[in-house]
């Protein structure tokens, strides 16, 4: 084979991009979703301590959980 067509071959090969940074960019996505889950999910906790076990009645907790239950949901559905 002439160095042309290796070349050719090559960059049709990685035209959507390198596979290994393509698993890195995938796996750094997916810890950044996690630890967004981690913090809607903590701050549903507080805010369920907050509302039921130190009194604030003006806490809505329903908009943390709908947050947390749809953060939940699109991480299973890809």
């Amino acid at each position: 084979m002439k160095k042309e067509d290796i070349l050719m071959k090559s960059r049709e090969e990685n035209k959507n991009g390198d596979e290994m940074e393509l698993k890195i960019q995938d796996r750094s996505e997916s810890n950044a979703f996690n630890v967004i889950l981690g913090v809607f999910g903590l701050l549903t906790i507080i805010a369920f301590i907050l509302k039921h076990f130190m009194g604030y009645a003006d806490i809505n907790i329903d908009y943390f959980s709908l947050v947390l239950i749809i953060g939940i949901g699109s991480k299973g559905a890809t």
